[in-house]
Formats: C-alpha cells, sequence, structure tokens
C-alpha cells in the first residue's frame, strides 16, 4: 500500500491514494487556513469507517438492519495535544433492538484492520533521501577532452534512474493498494 503527499504551501498538502486524492490542512488556530480536515480528522474518521464497514457486514450476516444506522466518535486528546487518549465509538438508529447480539457486533467492529492496527502498534520508520548531487556546469562540460565522458554523467544517471523509479512507482502505486485492499476485504470475509 502507498500514499504519497505533495506539500502545497502553508500547512497544506494533497494526498494521493489509488485512483482518488484529498487535500488535508491545519485548523486557522494552528497556523493553517481550515481548507481541508486536518491529519486527526482524517484518523478519526478512517477509523470510523472502518468500524462501521465491519459493523455493517456483520449487521447484514446476521439479518440486522441497518437502514438509517448512524455511527459517531467522539475523540479525546492529552491536554498537550499529543496524541488521541480515547476514542468513543457510539451506534444509534438501529431499527431493531440487539440486545444479545451487542458483543458480537462489537467484536466484529473492534476486528477492522485499522482498529487492530491501533492495537498491535505498528513500527513506524522514516526515511530520508537525500536530493542527488548538483551536476557539473556547461563551462566545466566544455573543458572536458573531446570523448571524454564528464566526470558527473554517473550522478546524472543516478539521478535520472531516481526520477524514473519515482513516476514507475506511482504508476504501479494503484496496483500495489488494490491488491493490499482485495487482501484485506478477503481476511475480513473470513472473520
Amino acid at each position: 500500500m502507498r500514499v504519497r503527499l505533495d506539500y502545497l504551501g502553508g500547512k497544506r498538502f494533497k494526498v494521493y491514494s489509488r485512483q482518488h486524492s484529498f487535500y488535508v490542512d491545519f485548523p486557522a488556530a494552528k497556523g493553517g487556513s481550515d481548507s481541508a480536515p486536518n491529519p486527526i480528522d482524517y484518523f478519526i474518521g478512517a477509523l470510523g469507517s472502518c468500524m462501521a464497514l465491519s459493523g455493517l457486514k456483520h449487521c447484514q450476516d446476521v439479518g440486522i438492519p441497518c437502514e438509517n444506522v448512524r455511527f459517531t466518535l467522539n475523540a479525546e486528546l492529552e491536554e498537550d495535544s499529543s496524541h488521541v487518549k480515547k476514542i468513543d465509538c457510539t451506534i444509534s438508529s438501529l431499527s431493531v433492538p440487539v440486545k444479545d447480539k451487542k458483543a458480537a457486533l462489537v467484536d466484529a467492529m473492534k476486528k477492522c484492520i485499522i482498529s487492530q492496527t491501533i492495537e498491535s502498534k505498528p513500527e513506524i520508520t522514516i526515511n530520508i533521501e537525500e536530493p542527488p548531487e548538483e551536476t557539473i556546469s556547461a563551462d566545466d562540460q566544455s573543458e572536458s577532452e573531446e570523448g571524454e565522458e564528464p566526470k558527473d554523467s554517473k550522478q546524472e544517471d543516478i539521478a535520472k534512474d531516481s526520477r524514473d523509479k519515482a513516476s514507475s512507482d506511482s504508476e504501479t502505486a494503484s496496483s500495489d493498494i488494490g491488491e493490499q485492499d482485495s487482501s484485506a476485504d478477503n481476511s475480513s470475509a473470513q472473520d
């Protein structure tokens, strides 16, 4: 699965995932322009939608009608806003009582991939790619002997290969993510 973010200025990014894109920004109080949801909004929305889809599948499997169901998540941040310390999810507007089916529904929702990912505390690594070294100037190249390869041509080839790879990676990202999505769907179906 691959997601790419392009910086747009200020506190804005455009996010690309498969064939979709969306924007992220900070609220004005945090230095942004509040032109799009912030990362916490997307995080809670992603968790909520993942749990809701798992809950919906479970309800459909056991015959609980869900026409007007609503899932509401409330997140509580630490006082220093360093992380989310509590998330409450409420399911409302069910058209029938689920009394003896509540535990199974909650269990199904907690098995969604995002909930499981949070619980497992995945390893997060950050890699920083250095920009390619600058190529030699045109004057320096003209001074090289005729037929002699410029000294930095290898660096130019490496930089070109790197750009070509990045372009190729973005083209194949949709298939990588599509495969991940279908395997996640298959594993959810097996649960």
